[in-house]
């Protein structure tokens, strides 16, 4: 009897632990893969995926996509909830609510699987002539809208980043086009299309941007970066972004 008993123990301190449900937010991370990535970006890239890291909350399901040259094209290359315990004071300890020792492990698993998924898409370079960042973040976002989530259905979108320069160079605006063209008319065309971000209530940051695609990656001219920086703001809150942030560096 004794041996079943603590066969039985050793089979459940072995199991995996659920943190989706001590969380509700939804964090959303999106990755230019249509721009050549240099020293500097990944360097760009490093420091702010610490503040993103950082700024994760305990069950947070955390998914990372691709951005590539057609919206059908984005792929999911990681989808997991952060790791950690609640805080259930004494009792929780004593009924074995959460396995503390076990949550830490999993988290530095969490981080180091997440760094190494991202750390691939920097440094495997891709060659794309197009980039339909606003698409993939319109239809990627509007998929987790409308996606059951089954027990976690009350699970919101609280955070979407994207490491980009924000350039878009697709059929729907091929580069100028998004500085060039009147916004006024391009901002009706997107919604009669029905390509807006589903952002409502959520916080979205973007950095990387600043410097154009040629070969030297020179900085955007003050011009082109202003109107560039006013067209994704107002795309962004178009969808309901509780606030948008639009930077070269999180830190």
């Amino acid at each position: 009897m004794l041996l079943i008993s603590l066969h039985a123990s050793t089979a459940h301190s072995a199991s995996p632990q659920d943190y989706c449900g001590y969380g509700e937010r939804m964090v959303l991370i999106l990755i230019d893969r249509t721009t050549a990535y240099d020293n500097r970006d990944r360097q760009i890239f490093a420091s702010g995926f610490e503040r993103i890291v950082e700024s994760l909350q305990l069950g947070d399901k955390v998914l990372v996509q691709t951005i590539a040259d057609d919206y059908a094209k984005s792929e999911t290359v990681f989808q997991q909830c952060l790791p950690g315990c609640p805080d259930g004071g004494i009792s929780g300890w004593l009924l074995g609510q959460c396995r503390s020792l076990q949550a830490r492990a999993d988290l530095t698993d969490f981080k180091r699987t997440l760094a190494g998924s991202i750390r691939k898409l920097l440094r495997n370079r891709q060659d794309y002539e197009h980039s339909d960042i606003v698409r993939t973040v319109a239809r990627t976002t509007g998929a987790l809208r409308s996606l059951p989530f089954g027990k976690d259905k009350k699970r919101k979108l609280g955070l979407v980043v994207l490491f980009s320069d924000l350039i878009e160079n697709s059929a729907l605006l091929p580069w100028p086009a998004i500085v060039s063209d009147n916004q006024k008319a391009t901002f009706a065309r997107l919604e009669d299309q029905d390509i807006v971000p589903a952002v409502d209530g959520a916080d979205v940051v973007a950095f990387g941007f600043g410097r154009g695609h040629n070969r030297s990656r020179s900085p955007l001219q003050p011009w082109t970066e202003r109107r560039l920086r006013r067209f994704w703001t107002k795309y962004l809150q178009s969808g309901g972004a509780k606030s948008v942030s639009i930077r070269n560096r999180l830190n």
